[in-house]
């Protein structure tokens, strides 16, 4: 096996190990024992290798929207997004164990009842985080209003209602699998109730961004998923047993997934990342400008161009009302 490693990497010098000194090179790698020592090759069965792909891009945008999510600990000004967060840790949970189930162990494995188990009860776990995070409304810094004394007081009740809520869930997947019905309740009701809530939170908000393009993609996402099931017959016929409904599902589901992280980036950095100037702010600001305007049309003299016609006359009346220039300057910023 070393030997071998030579004669593939650097040939040039096998050749002269094995020419000029060819009885240290068989002291050192012994034909005999190069042979026993043979470099082993196993086979490793791919069930679905097209999900295999899929799967590994699941990991990548769930992590991908934990971190725009869990970002709001280096900038303080964002608020907290704890359910949303651990949406899209359950959904990259959930894609490793349908890398693990539904691609590389077969499926009389003792593990494969586990992960199955595991894949159900984070695709629950996903879909009611998410589901919880819009109805708690922590885009909008929910978990910031009111006193100290209220904020860490919805800050607990959201922790305990996440535990409590998504134990119960895997509670149920594990050891509930016997239970008619459970199974296609927690994986298929729990994503089609979530896709509802969120898609009508995301349609009800203003956009910010381009969050008009993310929803769009979101609800693309939702569709494309939902078209898997009537399009499996004419898939198969026309692509094999490569792509089937699941592929299309899986699909779909990333698409929901990515558009919904790049929405709650989105939402974080316009909202809260960006400096915003107040309303009397900006007018103070507007009035300050004015009365140094009319200021300057009164230190000129008859000769001064506020004094004169045209547009020295327009200027003159511009900046001997402050009021209306520090309005006109508020409503600029703001814009």
């Amino acid at each position: 096996m070393s030997a071998e490693f030579i004669d593939v990497f650097f040939p040039s010098t096998s050749r002269l190990l094995r020419t000029t000194f060819p009885d240290a090179f068989d002291a050192i790698f012994p034909p005999e024992l190069q042979r026993s020592c043979a470099s082993p090759a196993y086979v490793l069965p791919i069930r679905w290798p097209s999900l295999v792909p899929l799967t590994l891009l699941g990991v990548g945008v769930g992590a991908f929207g934990l971190v725009q999510c869990r970002a709001d600990a280096l900038k303080p000004r964002r608020p907290s997004t704890p359910a949303l967060s651990l949406s899209f840790a359950f959904y990259s949970l959930m894609n490793f164990s349908a890398l693990l189930a539904h691609c590389l162990l077969p499926r009389e494995h003792f593990w494969q009842p586990i992960l199955v188990a595991l894949d159900i009860a984070s695709t629950a776990c996903c879909s009611c985080s998410a589901l919880y995070g819009c109805r708690s409304r922590e885009l909008e810094g929910a978990l910031r209003w009111g006193s100290a004394q209220q904020q860490r007081r919805s800050q607990r009740r959201q922790a305990l209602t996440l535990a409590a809520m998504n134990c119960l869930l895997c509670a149920a997947a594990f050891f509930g699998p016997r239970v008619p019905f459970l199974p296609e309740l927690l994986y298929i009701g729990s994503a089609c109730i979530a896709a509802a809530v969120v898609g009508t939170y995301v349609r009800g908000r203003p956009t910010r961004g381009r969050q008009a393009l993310w929803r769009a993609l979101l609800f693309g996402g939702g569709a494309l998923a939902g078209a898997g099931v009537p399009l499996d017959a004419r898939l198969c016929a026309v692509a094999g047993p490569h792509i089937n409904c699941v592929v299309v599902l899986f699909a779909g589901c990333h698409l929901i997934m990515f558009a919904l992280a790049m929405y709650v980036r989105d939402e974080l950095r316009v909202s809260y990342d960006e400096p915003r100037v107040s309303y009397d702010d900006a007018a103070k600001a507007g009035g300050a400008a004015g009365r140094a305007g009319r200021d300057k049309g009164e230190r000129g003299g008859p000769g001064a161009p506020g004094h004169g016609s045209g547009g020295g006359g327009a200027e003159a009346r511009g900046a001997g009302s402050p009021q209306l220039a520090g309005d006109g300057a508020a409503r600029r910023r703001l814009n």
